[in-house]
């Protein structure tokens, strides 16, 4: 097909988007597209219409088998991404060699147990984030991610809504002042994990604690006493402060 020709067929004059880029907005969105038009994309030179083919919703699964051997790592990405990916598309691109690729099967939904317990053993801190930050992560999951050497997968651990009371009383005895202020904005976090966020040896801690919409009249007059002005202001700042302090509060 011309290219012009190409033009004129898919670049819908209501989308408010270039000449050139309108084509792939429609590619992108189109429920309406066929089979054969994507896998014209999907053969397409410029590597611009191939990713957009694989980002449309509705793409097939012979369409993502295709795309799986594309050179561009970020095709690859979005079909480790995409909502249609089969377990088969994510155990084979698990073992991609960019770990951008290996990251967005971490983070698909459709991500099975195994393909967790494989990827918070990857070599790559940004694929055991995205393990770690899955809503499909176990409890067991989250035990591992708790011990990682990163201080930064502990605390994306330590942010996740699975996470049981005693992966919060682990995090909150964490070195790194990150994964505590991680686990007092979880909020599974208790009375008790806030309790013990108002003697935390770090300001940031304390913060994270000061901006928490559910924190108690206790604590948070524990806080108005804190050594830290920008603790004592931000907790102040808490939508919370006019309803136990509605005069005020002497400090």
């Amino acid at each position: 097909m011309e290219h012009s020709q190409f033009l004129s067929k898919f670049a819908k004059p209501d989308l408010h988007y270039s000449f050139d880029d309108a084509p792939i907005a429609y590619i992108k969105n189109s429920s309406n597209i066929s089979d054969n038009d994507l896998d014209m994309f999907l053969n397409h030179a410029n590597w611009k219409y191939r990713e957009a083919a694989v980002s449309n919703p509705n793409i097939k699964s012979h369409h993502l088998d295709k795309a799986l051997n594309d050179s561009e790592y970020e095709i690859r990405q979005n079909v480790a991404a995409h909502n249609n990916a089969t377990k088969e598309h994510l155990d084979r691109l698990l073992l991609d060699r960019d770990y951008d690729v290996r990251a967005a099967v971490a983070g698909n939904p459709n991500a099975t147990k195994e393909h967790l317990d494989k990827a918070l053993n990857d070599i790559a801190v940004s694929v055991r984030e995205s393990a770690i930050a899955n809503p499909n992560a176990t409890k067991e999951h989250i035990d591992k991610g708790l011990n990682d050497n990163n201080f930064y997968i502990r605390a994306v651990a330590a942010g996740n809504p699975n996470v049981t009371k005693e992966h919060l009383d682990k995090a909150l005895e964490d070195a790194d002042y990150v994964v505590r202020s991680h686990a007092i904005h979880n909020p599974n976090a208790t009375e008790e994990h806030m309790n013990k966020a108002t003697t935390d040896s770090d300001v940031i801690v304390r913060m994270a604690l000061a901006n928490k919409n559910n924190i108690s009249k206790e604590n948070m007059s524990k806080l108005l006493k804190d050594s830290n002005h920008l603790v004592r202001q931000t907790v102040k700042e808490n939508q919370k402060y006019k309803e136990y302090f509605p005069n005020g509060h002497e400090d």
